[in-house]
């Protein structure tokens, strides 16, 4: 053993055995040495080291799993795949969980940590600090659990090379690197607002997906910055701040200087500080010797800049992840990165990683670009299966950067024919995450997002629904004047803006054979590359061009012909797949050229079909049922037999994957993957389907989605919220189809109340009130004869709701009445006090309180006899809601707490949060403005951890309005600026009213009346547009803010000052005030 390697082996053991408490290190340190003393020796030296620190500063390294572990193939209810390796604190695993079918990581603590107090606490405290953070660019945790006597995490498994491996694989450009450390900025801002600080970030602590989406691991040394006693020592030489090594009281800033160092690293491939053994990296750091020769020159020097802000000897000078964030979106506009993200990681786009890599279209996609300069609308035309959407999508990535609202691909495959405009608007609102609005159209709202900003639309798949596609072009491009639009369809749209592309069939071989010419025509090219993933030895040679050049004539340089032949590789010949192919074409030759083709097309789907063994055509005609994909769990319950046959229809989809039948994306969830059939695939395959078998599947899938619906009812505004609408989201498509089939199917009324029933809380939480009120009513206007039952009370209840939220109140008081009256014919005692509750909420909207009041207090008393946390809190705010109103103030308080504890209880996360924000509310009206903003801040990171999108924005609102009280008007300005943004983005203009009136005065305080004017007037206009009526106090507040404003500017200014703000709208507000 050479010396080198020598001392790695000893630091190694050293970080194995000092996970151990201190009594039981010996026993540790016998087994992992052996007989080797000098061995033994060097790491006792290391451990003594340790108690003055020095040794805590020793690289971690992952060791070799104990052999002695004697787990068996099972821990609790996951099942062991493979040990990933050893940390200081822990065996991890990778592992399988059948309940949610989902791989995960399993992080096992050693039995002697378990049987150490103080080891106890910390893994618990990792727990915590982890579960506190839930961000898409820092892994997640799902649960602490115990199981065959072991303690042990369940993390998330990130998938990929940590960003140590990949920075030795291959240099990260410049764009890749601004990306990433754009990403690990949010993560870090996010987390710091939370008082939590990694202490421990490095290449090896972040993993990088194929996307490109950076996750940052191990929080397992992170510590709360508020916690005295926190070990700020911990961490890696080469990483750690200079006050980091002087045993600082941990700080953000430590974090700041360990990502400079990381982003120098990825620039440079060396670190910032001078040195190689951990000694030298520490004193180095202490001396501030750096190595910034070591950067290339052609860095730019706001890049530079940005490294030496955050790697500055003090921390007060390497600034806030906030103000960082910002820095990097500005260099990346600058150097042209086309993925900026906003908020909290999401992209400006909702296009998913390609399955593939874009092969040829050179020439088609320079064309089209070019239309794009001169034109707003291009409709991409051409065949089933010639590829317009794939164009689509890579002229959206390519173009992307001059649209700085973002691209966004809109399916339009179930549009459902052209009486169905709303469900136009429906798809493009869920596509780019517009939210319904309150007091306006959802049509409204989605024109209002992307009005003033410059924005690309894929409408994808328009033939079923031409004239209505192009009216709603039509209306989108005459109000959006920044909007440009893609459209494909098998035909022109024929709006009076379009301008027509023909996508045509791939150039495709003649008689000359030479290989420097068939290398550079698109459909050999294409062939190649797509064998070549059935056979990665495949080639265009001597030997195989010239069946490669008769088979692509054969499918007419078809894309997806081409693609479902080149798959047959994996099994047969290219003179066995040219000689089938001919037999199967032959009888189509003498047809229309056009004709031909689409049939080229249908024949290499037939052949394709008839590849296929009969289970797995079987399983093939049961996924053509699935609109917008599927996962396998989903998959599995479209057949009799259900879980039976898990294994056999796992092995039957991997291989329709390798015929490209099937595709396979990232789902909306972590750990939950998606597949789906083309759409020219799934129809062909659906006409094979017989009406005996449509009727069983239309079943066994309105099953699968009432299943999903139903578990997801039980967990929406609860902890695991977010995972829950996302998935949802992810089904959506399914979710209509379903519902579609009951519409064409109304003799099915009992399952279409019971998904309507089921969904509604979905749409709700959604923010897709016009849908949810739509099919609420669609249902029950065919519902006349059906029997009183739980869930036409349900869609009754929900109707109320919905109808609530739209400003229907008289509606929404007769929805609730009939479902009171339902509910009393039925018994339901549970039903009769949420119908009591939902109509004193109706009747206290329109002001008529002791109706009002004898609702709540009737389902108060129903609810205490049941037992029931969550509704009893509901029903006991909205008492305090109404003594509130009547400004009885310590009868509220005393609801609003009794309320606060039921919803605790109940572990009602949304409950919780709303009524935080009942009693910041209460603190401001009293004038307790540092109560008050205890409470909303509370109340927000409710709302941030469970994605309770309208509660994030009102906290911030109400947030920003006790900073303004206390004369902390920078702060204010930032909180109500990021409440404008998620109202513009979602449509909410009435929450928006409070929030321009806060803005209009903080500006005012900042010094700047004339933009302060020009808000007030905007929120004069949003107000009178949705008809909202404040209280009392808030008019004679904004009345005296007027008054001053006047004062400041005179009547003449103010009135000019309007007239700006007037024409500017909503839209531009955020343009005139984000520059603070």
């Amino acid at each position: 053993m050479t010396e080198p390697s020598r001392i790695d082996r000893a630091e190694t053991i050293f970080w194995s055995v000092r996970a151990y408490p201190i009594e039981a290190r010996e026993t540790a340190l016998a087994r992992e040495c052996g007989a080797d003393a000098e061995l033994r020796a060097m790491v006792s030296s290391l451990l003594e080291l340790d108690t003055v620190d020095l040794a805590r500063f020793l690289p971690p390294r992952e060791v070799p799993l104990d052999p002695q572990e004697d787990l068996g193939p099972t821990l609790g209810r996951y099942q062991l795949v493979r040990p990933l390796g050893r940390g200081g604190m822990g065996v991890v695993y990778e592992a399988h969980d059948p309940s949610l079918e989902r791989r995960v990581a399993l992080k096992l603590f050693p039995k002697e940590l378990e049987s150490s107090r103080p080891s106890l606490d910390r893994i618990e405290h990792e727990a915590k600090i982890l579960a506190r953070l839930n961000h898409p660019n820092i892994a997640t945790i799902h649960s602490l659990e115990s199981g065959e006597g072991r303690l042990f995490l369940t993390l998330e498994l990130v998938p990929g090379p940590t960003l140590g491996e990949r920075i030795t694989e291959r240099p990260l450009s410049l764009l890749e690197v601004l990306e990433l450390a754009h990403q690990l900025a949010q993560a870090l801002g996010y987390a710091h607002d939370r008082g939590v600080v990694h202490c421990d970030l490095k290449p090896e602590n972040i993993k990088v997906g194929g996307e490109g989406r950076a996750k940052v691991l191990d929080f397992g040394i992170a510590v709360l910055v508020d916690v005295e006693s926190a070990p700020s020592k911990l961490g890696t030489p080469g990483y750690l701040s200079p006050e980091q090594l002087e045993g600082s009281a941990p700080d953000p800033a430590f974090d700041l200087w360990a990502l400079g160092c990381v982003l120098f690293e990825c620039l440079s491939g060396r670190k910032p500080v001078i040195g190689d053994s951990p000694r030298e990296l520490i004193d180095s750091t202490r001396d501030g010797r750096m190595n910034w020769d070591v950067l290339p020159s052609e860095v730019p020097e706001g890049v530079r800049s940005v490294l030496e802000t955050l790697l500055s000897r003090e921390p007060k000078d390497r600034g806030t992840a906030s103000q960082l964030e910002e820095q990097l979106g500005r260099l990346l506009e600058e150097v042209g990165l086309s993925s900026v993200r906003t908020g909290v990681g999401e992209s400006l786009t909702n296009l998913g990683p390609q399955r593939d890599r874009f092969v040829g279209r050179r020439k088609l996609l320079s064309e089209v670009a070019g239309l794009l300069e001169r034109g707003r609308l291009v409709t991409l035309t051409g065949i089933g299966g010639i590829g317009k959407s794939r164009v689509a999508e890579e002229l959206a990535r390519r173009q992307m950067r001059r649209f700085g609202g973002g691209a966004w691909f809109v399916d339009l495959s179930r549009t459902g024919g052209e009486e169905s405009i709303d469900r136009i608007w429906d798809s493009i609102a869920s596509a780019i995450g517009v939210e319904e609005p309150q007091g306006a159209s959802l049509e409204d709202a989605i024109l209002e997002r992307i009005r003033e900003r410059a924005t690309l639309l894929i409408l994808d798949n328009c033939e079923e629904a031409r004239a209505t596609v192009a009216r709603c072009a039509d209306r989108l491009l005459e109000a959006c004047p920044e909007l440009t639009l893609v459209a494909t369809s098998r035909l022109p749209l024929e709006s009076q803006s379009e301008v027509v592309a023909p996508v045509e069939v791939m150039d495709g071989p003649g008689a000359d054979l030479n290989l420097d010419v068939l290398a550079h025509l698109d459909a050999v090219r294409l062939f190649v590359e797509r064998a070549r993933v059935s056979r990665p030895d495949f080639g265009l040679t001597s030997t195989t061009a010239p069946e490669i050049a008769a088979i692509c004539r054969m499918v007419e340089g078809i894309p997806l012909a081409l693609e479902l032949t080149a798959a047959r590789t994996r099994w047969l010949d290219l003179s066995t797949i040219r000689t089938r192919l001919g037999s199967h074409l032959g009888e189509f030759r003498n047809r229309d050229k056009s004709v031909h083709r689409q049939s080229s097309l249908e024949t290499i789907l037939e052949w394709s079909y008839e590849q296929l063994s009969s289970s797995e055509q079987a399983l093939l005609q049961r996924l053509s049922i699935f609109r917008g994909g599927w996962r396998v769990r989903e998959m599995t319950a479209l057949t009799d037999e259900g879980a039976s046959a898990f294994g056999s229809a796992l092995e039957d989809l991997e291989t329709l994957a390798e015929h490209s039948l099937v595709t396979s994306a990232i789902g909306r969830v972590p750990g939950e993957p998606r597949h789906r059939l083309l759409e020219v695939v799934r129809q062909f395959v659906w006409s094979k389907v017989d009406a005996e078998s449509r009727v069983r599947l239309s079943r066994l899938h309105r099953a699968a989605m009432m299943q999903l619906a139903s578990e997801a009812k039980d967990q929406l505004g609860k902890d695991e919220s977010a995972v829950w609408m996302a998935r949802l989201g992810a089904e959506d498509e399914n979710l209509r189809a379903a519902l579609d089939r009951l519409r064409e199917h109304p003799s099915d009324v009992a399952d279409w109340l019971a998904l309507v029933e089921r969904l509604s809380v979905y749409w709700y939480f959604a923010g897709r009130f016009s849908e949810g009120w739509r099919e609420c009513n669609a249902v029950l206007a065919h519902a006349g004869e059906v029997e009183p039952c739980a869930d036409l009370w349900g869609v009754h209840a929900w109707a109320g709701h919905l109808g609530m939220v739209l400003g229907r109140l008289e509606d929404a008081e007769e929805a609730h009445q009939n479902a009171l009256a339902m509910a009393r014919s039925l018994g339901a005692t549970d039903s009769i006090a949420k119908s009591l509750r939902g109509l004193g909420a109706a009747c206290e909207e329109q002001g008529k309180y002791e109706d009002a009041r004898n609702c709540y207090r009737e389902a108060v008393d129903v609810f205490r006899d049941l037992e029931d946390p969550i509704g009893l809190a509901g029903a006991i705010s909205g008492l305090a809601s109404i003594a509130f109103s009547l400004g009885d103030l310590d009868e509220a308080e005393t609801h609003y707490m009794e309320a606060l504890d039921l919803s605790r209880l109940g572990a009602y996360r949304v409950g919780e949060a709303t009524n935080l924000g009942n009693l910041g509310g209460l603190a401001f009206r009293r004038g307790n403005w540092t109560e008050a903003e205890r409470r909303y801040r509370q109340a927000l990171s409710l709302a941030i951890e469970v994605d309770y999108t309208r509660g994030i924005g009102v906290s911030r609102v109400n947030l920003a309005s006790a900073l303004s009280r206390q004369g902390r008007f920078l702060e204010a300005h930032g909180e109500v600026v990021r409440a404008l943004s998620s109202f513009q983005e979602s449509g909410s203009r009435l929450h928006a009213v409070d929030a321009l009136y806060e803005l209009s005065s903080i500006e005012r305080e900042l010094g700047d009346s004339e933009t302060g004017a020009s808000l007030f007037a905007v929120a004069e206009a949003v107000q009178a547009e949705v008809e909202y009526e404040p209280d009392p106090a808030a008019a004679d507040e904004a009345e005296g803010l007027r008054q001053r404003l006047e004062a400041d500017l005179g009547a003449r200014g103010l009135q000019e000052c309007f007239s700006v703000g007037r024409g500017m709208g909503f839209p531009g507000v955020l343009g005139l005030v984000r520059s603070r």
